[in-house]
């Protein structure tokens, strides 16, 4: 007699995702390219048949890995399934001119990444080996964000290594996480505790919700991609930096808060609102063994700052950061801040990017060379392929007009701060906003930084008057 197997709700860091996906698409939430990539260069020989037997192995040691979706709508239905096909394709290009080499594995990225997942087909990721010559593969997995978070592609690519090298005879296999779904849910459950104090916090932080489209979105055409997303980079001058650490240790504080707060001041001067409301994610991984964890373990934490013309620079930036430590010592799971911020959330349900004026995060630092079982592993970047390329476009004739503010929301500029804090990217939709914007909003924000930097004691008003 076949038992029925046992369903889960949503984890509390699963929330936030899923509420966002549901927005964008709700009649298929799979379908929204929301993925955790792992992009490994994996130098050595190697035998691709004992890697995907360690490939294998690792999902059955992770539960988040043999995820899928018993039931989806707005309260879904989680399944563990005891054994899942292993996804792993093998790809020989080897035999392909450097040039085709570069163009097919980006094709093969931007294939992994933007194709829908049916999330009643589990498993929720895929991966290929593409071997490039006899001991150069690269390895790409991409998982669908609710299986899997940025730390968790660092683990996998680990665990992978290791796994072969016990599978080869050379190394010790990793301990197995013992750990399963129902487990991380409880543990999660308790760091992301709707206490009174906590939503208490986020029903006086978030007043003014749900927050508009920052910028003026543009009339879109029907071939616009939703999906599209341009970067502006910037890089700050050395001197700039070396000032800017000062100025944030002036404040007792780091270069990213002194980042986060410049981009506070930006929005204050370009929106002309006092109150600004800035996005951000943390790690979500307070204790050694949620560290080493696959699963989806990401908050979203939001910090106001209300900025008044008579304050310093640097007192915006000890505001921030007292905003930010503050928001983090209160994280809670998305539904129980969104029903803080608006009662009728239950009734009329909105995602997150009705939280924020804008959202700004750190570039993950790169995770380290591996050296295992004769294998040396080494992150690496592809080069995004040509606009229309497989998985990438969604025109904006495709989708619902009710849902085009979401998806203009969703890409409004954001800012990503390199890892070595000295720059950074604006990234936006070009299709729903002017060509410049991206631009001058760059220019702007590295003008503000320069002048932190340089005389951290100037009124604020004297960098927020409109330019």
């Amino acid at each position: 007699m076949r038992t029925e197997a046992t369903t889960y709700p949503l984890s509390a860091s699963q929330e936030l995702l899923w509420d966002h996906m549901m927005a964008l698409s709700p009649g298929d939430p799979g379908a929204v390219p929301e993925v955790a990539v792992c992009l490994r260069e994996v130098l050595g020989p190697l035998d691709p048949e004992l890697f995907r037997r360690a490939v294998a192995r690792v999902a059955a040691g992770h539960e988040p890995l043999r995820m899928g979706f018993r039931t989806t709508g707005r309260d879904p239905r989680l399944v563990i399934e005891p054994g899942v096909e292993n996804p792993l394709d093998l790809v020989d290009l080897s035999a392909v001119p450097d040039e085709r080499q570069r163009r097919e594995l980006a094709a093969l990225h931007a294939d992994a990444c933007g194709r829908p997942f049916d999330l009643r087909r589990p498993p929720l990721w895929r991966a290929r080996l593409v071997r490039l010559a006899p001991e150069r593969h690269v390895l790409i997995a991409a998982f669908f964000h609710l299986v899997a978070d940025g730390w968790s592609t660092r683990l996998f690519a680990e665990e992978v290594a290791r796994c072969y090298g016990s599978l080869a005879g050379r190394c010790p296999a990793p301990p197995a996480a013992g750990v399963g779904f129902r487990e991380i849910a409880a543990l999660q459950g308790r760091e992301l505790a709707a206490t009174p104090e906590r939503v208490e916090f986020w029903r006086r932080s978030l007043r003014g919700t749900p927050r508009p489209v920052p910028f003026p979105v543009r009339a879109v055409p029907p071939e616009t991609d939703v999906r599209a997303a341009a970067a502006t980079r910037f890089r700050l001058p050395a001197e700039v930096g070396r000032r800017l650490r000062g100025a944030a240790w002036r404040a007792k504080s780091t270069e990213y808060v002194a980042l986060m707060a410049a981009y506070h001041l930006l929005l204050r001067r370009r929106l002309g609102a006092e109150r600004i409301v800035i996005g951000t994610t943390t790690l979500g991984r307070p204790t050694a063994l949620a560290r080493r964890l696959i699963g989806q373990f990401t908050n979203d934490v939001y910090v106001t700052a209300d900025i008044r013309p008579e304050h310093s620079l640097v007192d915006t930036v000890r505001q921030v950061h007292h905003g930010l430590d503050t928001a983090m010592r209160n994280a809670v799971a998305f539904r129980s801040l969104a029903r803080a911020a608006d009662p009728d959330f239950d009734r009329r349900p909105w995602p997150d990017v009705q939280l924020f004026d804008s959202y700004l995060q750190a570039e993950p630092p790169a995770a380290p060379e591996l050296e295992v079982a004769g294998l040396r592993l080494r992150q690496i970047e592809i080069d995004e392929p040509d606009a229309g390329a497989a998985g990438g476009a969604l025109p904006a004739g495709a989708v619902p007009a009710s849902r085009l503010p979401i998806w203009a929301k969703k890409t409004t500029p954001f800012m990503i701060v390199d890892d070595d804090r000295r720059g950074g990217a604006l990234v936006c939709n070009p299709g729903f906003f002017d060509p410049g914007l991206a631009g001058d909003l760059v220019a702007e924000y590295v003008e503000i930084v320069e002048t932190l930097a340089a005389d951290p004691t100037r009124p604020v008003g004297s960098v927020t008057a409109a330019a």
